[in-house]
């Protein structure tokens, strides 16, 4: 009798079937993943408890650890340090490096004011451009590199500027001075193509 019954592959109730499937494997797929997240909540509760346990609880009433007692155990350069010796080292770096743009543009008829100004672009001559950012790849090359012979500093320098190095680190000093409300000004008010 039901050897020879077609297989109905179609129409509401096969339908519905296929529905509750779905349903019944979306069901079983949200349970397990709610049974994982619960088994991964429980063994990191394990590890926290496990970690109070070993690291004891400093004493409130302790002193900090001096710098002395942690390069006496071999422990004394940490992120603070690195932080304070990076800012000294980029304090002292950038000072150079503007004061090298500020020399190269009074040599130019400029100089740095508290004025708004209309901008690098519009004040300065390209060739003006290219002789300001030579002075600040020099200071910058001359920085790292005291003892360079003067070929290659030349050398160096000549090919930074073709690179675009020397643009870019114009760009970024004037930028950053005009964010600090210092701008590019002619010595000559109202001549802002530099002297003639």
């Amino acid at each position: 009798m039901f050897v020879n019954a077609p297989i109905i592959l179609s129409g509401p109730r096969f339908h519905a079937a296929v529905c509750l499937l779905v349903f019944i494997l979306i069901f079983i797929g949200l349970a397990y993943w709610r049974l994982l997240a619960a088994v991964r909540a429980k063994a990191h509760a394990k590890e926290v408890a496990f970690a109070a346990r070993v690291q004891p609880v400093p004493d409130a009433a302790a002193q900090p650890e001096t710098l002395a007692e942690r390069f006496a155990r071999g422990d004394g350069l940490d992120e603070a340090i690195a932080a304070r010796v990076h800012q000294h080292a980029n304090r002292d770096y950038y000072l150079l490096l503007l004061r090298s743009l500020e020399a190269a543009l009074k040599l130019e008829g400029y100089v740095l004011s508290v004025t708004p100004g209309p901008g690098m672009s519009a004040m300065l001559l390209p060739e003006v451009q290219e002789r300001v950012a030579r002075a600040i790849c020099v200071a910058k090359l001359t920085s790292y590199a005291p003892r360079i012979d003067r070929a290659a500093l030349d050398r160096t320098v000549t090919r930074d500027l073709e690179e675009g190095n020397g643009e870019i680190w114009l760009n970024t000093l004037v930028g950053g001075l005009a964010s600090a409300g210092i701008f590019l000004a002619p010595r000559t008010p109202g001549d802002f193509f530099g002297p003639r």
